[in-house]
């Protein structure tokens, strides 16, 4: 590599695509890890706001009719921040192998070595 064409080609650093790939990365990682953590604490916040409305239909001489949820029942899930992050994930790493791998590779603009 000779050092005009280091001066020519810009970091990966500098792309954007790149950052976006690896807040994702991070991101799906961390959801993973904290995953199951924050479904307990999902759950738990559920099941105490039902807790209330059935103390509420109580104290009023109503029949209660809520049921407490299950973690499988959950309302709040973590299905779509997964999707999302793995969206921008595959996104990000397209745009970034197109933008810094594949154009430098088909790129004529690019110096060669002259042929002797």
């Amino acid at each position: 590599m000779n050092q005009l064409e280091s001066i020519k080609r810009p970091r990966i650093t500098d792309s954007p695509w790149y950052w976006l790939y690896l807040f994702c990365t991070f991101g799906l990682i961390a959801l993973v890890i904290a995953g199951p953590k924050i479904a307990q604490l999902q759950l738990h916040a559920e099941q105490n706001f039902q807790g209330r409305q059935r103390a509420n239909q109580q104290a009023a001489g109503q029949q209660i009719t809520i049921p407490l949820t299950t973690l499988e029942e959950r309302k709040v899930k973590l299905r779509p921040l997964f999707l999302i992050l793995a969206g921008l994930l595959c996104f990000g790493w397209v745009s970034l192998w197109y933008r810094h791998f594949f154009r430098r590779v088909r790129d004529p603009s690019t110096p060669t070595a002259p042929d002797s």
